[in-house]
């Protein structure tokens, strides 16, 4: 799929690429430079992609910003400075950032790249498989616990104490 803005385009998939080798230097999520997140990573990560977008093509900063992050020309004038800056500088966290960026888009690292990205999706499933197996587990710790409170309000005489409701209560809120 191809973005188009006054008939310029960048392809889709290269821009998730170049994201994608953003966030692997940065040790991120792409999520986590999709976002308005303003960490230092985060923020050189949407630097780099940026930069390179200005660097590797001859797309105006408005095309660039609207197609990468939905951001205005400001704001990739801003990151190629700033990018600029950080290597007179020469700070060390955005040039080893950059160095790893670089050796990921080089296409004899592409192999490398799409085994972490494999590696990042089969974790994120499995963090989401052992979430549902919690929710599930507290959803049938629920339905025992009302069945309980329920059996105990029909065969007692007196009612419920105060702390069976705000165990209750507690659960429910959870």
């Amino acid at each position: 799929m191809k973005k188009t803005i006054k008939g310029q385009q960048i392809d889709q998939i290269k821009i998730d690429f170049v994201k994608l080798c953003a966030a692997v230097a940065a040790k991120l999520p792409v999520e986590a430079i999709e976002s308005p997140i303003r960490t230092p990573d985060a923020s050189f990560a949407r630097f780099l992609v940026m930069n390179y977008f200005r660097q590797t093509t001859k797309f105006s900063f408005a095309v660039i910003g609207t197609e990468t992050f939905n951001k205005d020309h400001s704001t990739v004038s801003y990151a190629v400075k700033k990018c600029q800056d950080l290597e007179d500088i020469q700070d060390k966290q955005f040039i080893e950032m950059k160095t790893e960026f670089y050796k990921l888009i080089n296409t004899q690292n592409m192999k490398q790249l799409l085994e972490e990205a494999e590696r990042r999706e089969a974790l994120r499933t499995a963090k989401s498989d052992e979430k549902k197996k919690q929710l599930d587990d507290l959803h049938r710790y629920v339905r025992t616990y009302r069945k309980a409170i329920a059996k105990l309000i029909r065969t007692e005489e007196k009612p419920p104490s105060k702390r069976d409701f705000d165990l209750l209560n507690h659960i429910l809120n959870y």
